[in-house]
């Protein structure tokens, strides 16, 4: 929409991925996904709130970098929560240079985003943190789509076309529950949405909701956004997680469903202040899953590129 490609990102030099990162990258092997000219864009997204879809997003994009992949982790929720989880920090602590600050200033010459694009304590891991004033990127979107005629939720996507320091492999996108501004510009800028589920009577109308949302996206704006799979999280052994789980299997998202499934752990809530459970409690249900996770999203975005993605339902407003 901005460009022949509205994801492309400027290629430039990639620092050095740290000792660690790159015996971990030896050991299991390079993905032919590391290193393209433009990164791999994934939105986690659900209209629900309370799924993990914080936690899902900061773990993935800390395996992606333990995994010697530099990543930008892009933090679309006002809360902030993955803003504390991968710096430590507060979200006032970034009130002078965070992603509203790449709205504010989108289209100044010689402005790139990034100026807003700082380290986590995560290794290759960035982050485009959300602030204090991320309650404003609505209306400074809306002021965007009044003066250059494009959707509001159409400028995250150009934003993250604007990085010139870093070619980064991946970009993962952090949204909050709803259907607004911020979680329309996460889809919106996907290449690939993941949907997470925690299994309780509103799992199928939330993932219904979300399902139209993206093909609503998709045929207003002549696009495709691959939904890369469904994850149950906060997973427990009871009666309505099996029902869930084969309904997900056998309907009308068959094929969809993530074999790794989020078992619900105490080491997450410890883990969240000092950082993703993955590196805070890595032998721990959660940790293990996530690592899990990792390579199954992987797999998955190799067969992609191999033309092999999973079916997509073909009616999203199907029950499951």
């Amino acid at each position: 929409m901005f460009n022949d490609d509205k994801r492309k990102v400027i290629p430039s030099s990639v620092t050095d991925v740290s000792a660690q990162t790159e015996e971990s990258a030896e050991q299991h092997g390079r993905s032919p996904l590391l290193h393209r000219s433009e990164p791999i864009v994934i939105t986690v997204a659900v209209t629900k709130g309370g799924v993990a879809k914080t936690t899902t997003a900061v773990n993935l994009a800390a395996e992606m970098g333990m995994h010697g992949a530099r990543t930008l982790l892009v933090d679309m929720d006002e809360q902030g929560n993955s803003t504390l989880s991968a710096t430590g920090k507060n979200r006032e602590a970034f009130n002078n240079a965070a992603l509203f600050d790449a709205y504010r200033t989108f289209g100044f010459p010689g402005c790139t985003t990034d100026h807003f694009i700082h380290q986590t304590m995560l290794p290759n891991v960035d982050i485009l943190p959300c602030s204090g004033f991320s309650l404003m990127i609505p209306d400074q979107a809306e002021i965007l789509h009044k003066t250059r005629n494009f959707p509001a939720y159409a400028f995250l996507s150009a934003i993250l076309q604007n990085i010139e320091r870093v070619c980064y492999d991946f970009v993962i996108i952090d949204t909050p529950p709803g259907k607004n501004t911020f979680s329309l510009s996460g889809i919106y800028a996907a290449d690939h949405v993941i949907i997470p589920l925690h299994p309780d009577k509103y799992s199928i109308d939330s993932l219904n909701e979300t399902y139209r949302l993206i093909e609503t996206m998709m045929r207003e704006n002549d696009m495709t956004i691959n939904v890369l799979g469904i994850l149950l999280t906060i997973v427990e052994k009871v009666t309505f997680t099996k029902v869930l789980r084969e309904n997900l299997c056998a309907g009308a998202y068959a094929g969809l469903k993530l074999n790794t499934e989020i078992r619900k752990g105490q080491a997450v809530n410890d883990a969240t202040l000092g950082g993703p459970v993955v590196i805070e409690e890595p032998k721990s249900n959660p940790a293990k899953d996530y690592k899990a996770l990792y390579y199954e999203v992987m797999e998955r975005l190799e067969a992609y590129e191999r033309g092999e993605s999973a079916a997509q339902p073909a009616d999203h407003g199907e029950e499951a």
